[in-house]
């Protein structure tokens, strides 16, 4: 009985660490979620991953969209300026860097609309 009990045991410790620790999908989201607070009149939807085949000899490029609308139409002059502040907020996050780079993504843009996206560089 004790010996099944000690198995038992064993194998719960065992398993802990995969039960506690978190997936990329789930550290990225969370870390994304850190998007929806940066502005009262714009609001994070969510977010896409592209992969875009490549004829040369570098395959797939694969890439996340973030998706934003905000609550009234932007200017030229002030969508660039929004552009600026999100990538700066993706870029200056060494732990979603580190996800989006492990999960294999190359590349961050950001869409305020269906028709237009812009890269964060």
């Amino acid at each position: 009985m004790v010996r099944q009990w000690f198995i038992v045991l064993m194998i719960s410790i065992g398993c802990a660490p995969a039960v506690f620790a978190e997936s990329p999908t789930r550290q990225l989201h969370l870390a994304l979620a850190d998007m929806e607070r940066i502005s009262s009149d714009m609001y994070f939807i969510g977010y896409q991953s592209v992969e875009l085949s490549q004829p040369d000899q570098y395959g797939v490029k694969k890439y996340m969209v973030l998706d934003f609308r905000f609550a009234e139409q932007l200017a030229h002059k002030d969508t660039s300026a929004q552009v600026r502040r999100i990538c700066r907020r993706v870029l200056d996050n060494p732990v979603l860097l580190k996800d989006l780079s492990s999960m294999g993504y190359e590349m961050v843009s950001v869409a305020f609309d269906e028709a237009d996206q812009f890269d964060c560089l």
